[in-house]
């Protein structure tokens, strides 16, 4: 067995030697069974896959290759065999296949149909989704490779030609092409769809390839025609609906676009509030107008009114008369809110009307000249006195075969019932406005009108005057919009998106089968459940956004995730698209909301599972403070990852180019290299290995090499790796190498220090106390030799004795002063101050001026030796380096810190001379404050001299 062994199972060849049956214990017990047929001879067929488990417990799929050995018998002696470790690429096919998966249900669950085809005469279709059964009728089976029709087949035969042309188009601009056409179902039905598609760079046999989605618009197709055709009927009438707000100026909320024709402003001018209602009323009846408004409203009961005709001035300046009819809209506590009402010309009429009173002459021109129909009978017997043109135009009659008849005769009215009611209102009130009746042309045609009538009086004798509108397009328009109504229930019913119908006050009235089906309840009863009082529609914080729709505002909400447990209904928590769409009446009323909730929870779910799968990925490498990079095994890269900015200086981009620059001239890189080719030779991943490169702007840095090869088929192809930043690592490394090599050398100056002190003090005993205390030893013993002694020479000898003594006693103090001076334990850190800078001074002659602040006595007597010493060692400095002539001194006590300030006006100090190696005493300096946790710092500018300041805190401000 080869040596690999041991990176494939974990154990080494010598294991296998050792114990014959270790071979069979790795491998996996589900695998066993296969192993046994092996050994009885029967070789699976090659290569085989099977499974071993590693020394340290973990699975490894293996590719087995055997060979057998057979002796001259045919018998089979022996089984060679090759293993390969092949768990990643397992791993890999897993993924990918998991990845195919959840790629295919999000195809089969996008609404519409998903495909692939070729760019031929058939669009033959390579890849088709499920959906093609809900929009065509037919399988998947049916239509890829034209199996059973092509998809030219079904799309309708008068749309081919142009969505050939479209789609070509597109191909040459090379954008993707959007359009709607017909197509033909397998149950015969004619049904409208939507397609997006691009060109993709793939081609089959050189015929190019199609990607796009189509999905079923028919139900949006038969909406909008129907919405078109209301309004066409709406901008066709001559009748105008308003809708105004209950404010100040009336302003107008909704206008049909025929305004422009009567006010000669467009629709948009009056609901973007350019153009307020009452502006456009004449000013000398605007109070009139308004306070007709205030009395109608204030009525109890009152839900409709009609004003006296008033005049309004149109863009132009023109002045015309107008009437309305108008509703009153009232919320829910009464209070109005809207007024919507139908304003029609009736300039033509008014100016009859008026003409009348002044002559008979030019009211009859102006009667003749009325584009509203007008007819001047006799009040009883209906007899026809007189018609406008208008009026022949109606009904098909000229003024010759009318005049003189009678209306029964003619039989004008189509119900006679309804003149009778018209006469008598005439006879009670002495006028009638807006009288909804059935006129019968010539031609036999009924058309519905609105009269008004009064009596008028000519050459003294009354009649009636009748004048109207034709409303039969009114009428046409009124039934178009129930009409649209009856197919919105339909269209609303069998819908396969789950969709809601409210009333305008949010209150649910209506659901579908698809609503019932997603959460798989029934509703509540109608006008019982109010989705803007639904807690959970305002914990969702969609209430504000909701309302807007029964508003009249369309709205889309993207990702609602609803529970229905919370809003008392059954099912599970899903993800909906929700949308809405206002239903209005012809004067703009909102009737009804319909809410859509299009059940997107599958495709969230699918969307979140692979933005997390990406995001893992993409966080590891843009949010690690490592930078990634991979590279042939010719050494040339192919991947940088964004932290190449932070690392180099340059963009990932740039950096691939230059990256030869990064590398500096330090030996050490070499050694680098030699292992990157060692991993691409062996196909084994190096141990860690230090560089040093150059920053695009010069700088050095250092980093740690990670790097693994990729092998395939035995042969590395690549190299990935990552870079640790560790250039703050080895400049710490190398601060603290030098700190070392500083404290020792501190270690051996004080050694050297306190030798020579030694010396010192040792000849100044034997020198001076040796000399002194030898010659009393001499006297003493002179003396002890005489008897006979004179009182005058032992008096003598005597005094030389004590001034020896003497002596000696100053001696020791000095010796005592120099080692510690006793005024620093007796008297405190600032008189042994001022005695240091006097001697100071007196010796060296530079001048010395000390300055003080504070209460020294607090200070104790670790700070004070402390401070004392720097003090001594600055002295020291400032006499051997300085050729000062001045020195001040400052020595400061607060509450919280001492601070020391020594400034010297000599040649100063540089940089490399303080932070020197063989600075020594400023290092001791340095360490005797920073024992205390103080600060020391020492500053210097050549020729301007030197300052060196401490600051130590207190020992009550010291934090442990």
């Amino acid at each position: 067995i080869s040596p690999a062994v041991s990176k494939i199972a974990g154990y080494n060849p010598e294991d296998y030697y050792k114990d014959p049956k270790l071979g069979f214990s790795i491998i996996h017990p589900d695998e066993k069974p296969k192993l046994q047929i092996l050994l009885n001879g029967k070789l699976p067929k090659s290569p085989h896959i099977t499974r071993w488990v590693h020394k340290n417990g973990s699975i490894v799929w293996i590719e087995d290759q055997f060979t057998p050995i057979y002796d001259s018998q045919g018998n089979l002696l022996a089984i060679e065999g090759v293993a390969r470790d092949i768990t990643e690429r397992k791993k890999t096919d897993e993924a990918i296949s998991e990845s195919e998966r959840k790629l295919s249900t999000i195809i089969d669950n996008i609404p519409g149909m998903t495909y692939r085809c070729l760019m031929d005469e058939f669009w033959t279709m390579k890849f088709i989704s499920k959906g093609c059964k809900e929009i065509t009728g037919y399988t998947q089976l049916d239509l890829l490779d034209n199996k059973n029709l092509s998809y030219e087949d079904l799309i309708y035969p008068d749309d081919r030609e142009m969505v050939r042309r479209e789609v070509l188009r597109s191909l040459d601009t090379k954008k993707q092409f959007e359009l709607e056409y017909r197509v033909t179902k397998k149950d015969g039905s004619i049904r409208w769809v939507w397609e997006r598609g691009v060109q993709i760079e793939e081609n089959l046999g050189g015929i190019p390839l199609l990607e796009g989605i189509i999905e079923d618009i028919t139900e949006k197709k038969l909406a909008l025609e129907a919405l078109k055709e209301a309004h066409d009927i709406i901008n066709k009438s001559p009748a105008i609906p308003f809708l105004w707000k209950n404010e100040e100026g009336w302003p107008v909320e909704y206008v049909s676009e025929n305004v422009v024709d009567l006010f000669e402003y467009t629709a948009e001018e009056f609901m973007s509030g350019k153009v307020s209602y009452s502006k456009s009323i004449h000013p000398e009846d605007l109070e009139r107008v308004g306070n007709e408004v205030t009395r109608h409203s204030s009525e109890e009961g009152t839900d409709r009114f009609s004003h006296e005709p008033y005049r309004i001035v149109t863009k132009s300046g023109k002045i015309k008369w107008v009437e309305d009819k108008t509703y009153v809209r009232r919320d829910e506590k009464n209070n109005i809110t809207h007024y919507q009402g139908i304003v029609e010309n009736i300039t033509a009429r008014r100016q009859i009307e008026l003409a009348q009173l002044e002559s008979e002459e030019k009211f009859s021109k102006l009667f003749n000249s009325s584009p509203s129909p007008m007819i001047i009978s006799e009040i009883d017997s209906g007899k026809v006195v007189d018609i406008n043109k208008s009026f022949e135009k109606l009904i098909l009659y000229s003024k010759q075969e009318i005049i003189g008849k009678n209306v029964f005769d003619l039989n004008l009215w189509a119900n006679i019932e309804d003149r009778g009611k018209y006469i008598k209102k005439i006879k009670g009130d002495k006028s009638v406005s807006n009288y909804e009746i059935k006129i019968r042309t010539k031609s036999g045609e009924i058309r519905d009108s609105l009269i008004s009538g009064e009596i008028i009086v000519i050459q003294d004798k009354s009649y009636l005057l009748t004048s109207g509108i034709d409303i039969t397009k009114r009428k046409q328009v009124e039934k178009a919009l129930r009409q649209s109504e009856e197919r919105f229930i339909l269209l609303f019913e069998q819908s396969p998106i789950p969709q809601e119908l409210f009333d305008a006050n949010a209150y649910q009235l209506k659901v579908n089968s698809a609503w019932k089906k997603l959460w798989n309840t029934e509703p509540p009863p109608p006008g019982t459940y109010n989705a803007l009082l639904d807690p959970q529609i305002e914990a969702l914080g969609i209430k504000e956004e909701l309302a807007k729709s029964f508003k009249g505002k369309k709205i889309v909400l993207d990702e609602v995730w609803f529970d229905p447990a919370k809003s008392g209904l059954q099912g599970k928590k899903r993800c909906l698209r929700t949308s809405s769409h206002a239903i209005k009446n012809i004067d703009g009323k909102i009737l009804n909301v319909v809410v859509y909730n299009e059940d997107i929870t599958e495709r969230k779910q699918a969307e979140e599972a692979l933005r997390r799968n990406e995001e893992k990925l993409r966080n590891i490498i843009e949010h690690t403070t490592n930078l990634f990079y991979s590279h042939t095994s010719e050494h040339i890269l192919t991947y940088v990852s964004p932290q190449s900015k932070t690392f180099f200086g340059y963009e990932p981009e740039e950096a691939m180019i230059k990256w030869t620059q990064l590398v500096s001239d330090n030996p050490i890189n070499q050694k680098g290299f030699n292992a990157t080719v060692k991993a691409i030779e062996t196909g084994n991943p190096q141990p860690p290995y230090e560089l040093e490169l150059k920053k695009k702007d010069g700088n050095l840095s250092w980093v740690e090499v990670h790097e693994a090869p990729i092998v395939q088929n035995g042969k590395t192809i690549a190299i990935v790796g990552a870079l640790t930043d560790i250039t703050q690592r080895k400049l710490a490394e190398r601060k603290l190498q030098e700190s070392h090599n500083q404290l020792r050398s501190l270690a051996e100056r004080l050694q050297l220090i306190r030798e020579e002190e030694r010396a010192a003090v040792s000849r100044e005993i034997h020198d001076d106390l040796g000399q002194v205390l030898t010659a009393l030893k001499m006297d003493i013993s002179s003396m002890q030799g005489k008897k006979d002694i004179k009182q005058n020479e032992l008096n003598e000898r005597t005094d030389k004795m004590l001034e020896l003594i003497n002596s000696s006693i100053q001696t020791v103090k000095r010796i005592a002063t120099e080692l510690r001076p006793g005024i620093l334990d007796d008297l405190g850190l600032l008189p042994a101050i001022e005695w240091q800078a006097e001697e100071f001074q007196n010796r060296t002659k530079i001048k010395c001026q000390l300055k003080t602040e504070g209460d020294l006595d607090i200070i104790d007597d670790e700070v004070s030796i402390a401070v004392f010493r720097v003090f001594q060692e600055t002295l020291t400095n400032i006499t051997r380096h300085s050729n000062a002539t001045q020195t001040d001194i400052k020595l400061i006590c607060s509450d919280k810190e001492l601070i020391l300030k020594i400034q010297d006006n000599g040649r100063g100090i540089s940089k490399e001379q303080i932070y020197g190696p063989m600075s020594l005493g400023i290092l001791g300096m340095r360490e005797r404050v920073h024992i205390l946790r103080g600060e020391f710092d020492i500053s210097s500018k050549m020729g301007k001299g030197t300052t060196v300041q401490i600051k130590i805190p207190l020992r009550k401000n010291i934090v442990a």
